[in-house]
């Protein structure tokens, strides 16, 4: 069975992959325990699904360290896809809507709910007045 590829940086250097990773774990404490500091339920600042998608080896930021408008678009899109398809289910094509309209309808609210997440992660930031994640 053949090992997957390795990047570059890292095919010479075993050891940066570890000490990345000791990186990225204690900027994580540190935003973690910044994030309980403000007060914020942990379901705000550390969602079950980054927790479950961390355990199995993502590096991924608790929400209020990412990129607010990538954030935004995450969420914007997954809401649309989910929130389209139910309403195609169960309300929409039994009124006959065509699939153009739901598809339009769905892409409007995702982006919506996008943009409104995304500017709801930068005023968190901001109000609670966050370090930098390069700055953890």
């Amino acid at each position: 069975m053949a090992l997957p590829p390795q990047h570059p940086e890292t095919a010479s250097h075993p050891d940066k992959r570890s000490s990345d990773r000791a990186e990225f774990d204690r900027k994580l404490a540190r935003a973690l325990a910044e994030l309980a500091a403000t007060g914020m339920w942990r379901s705000n600042y550390d969602p079950a699904p980054d927790r479950w998608l961390r355990r199995r080896g993502l590096r991924l930021r608790p929400p209020h360290y990412r990129d607010p408008w990538l954030y935004g678009l995450g969420l914007g899109v997954h809401f649309a896809v989910t929130w389209g398809v139910l309403m195609w289910l169960f309300v929409w094509s039994a009124e006959g809507m065509p699939v153009s309209l739901a598809i339009g309808a769905a892409s409007a609210a995702g982006v919506g709910f996008g943009l409104f997440m995304a500017l709801h992660m930068a005023w968190g930031r901001r109000r609670h007045r966050l370090t930098r994640w390069e700055e953890l």
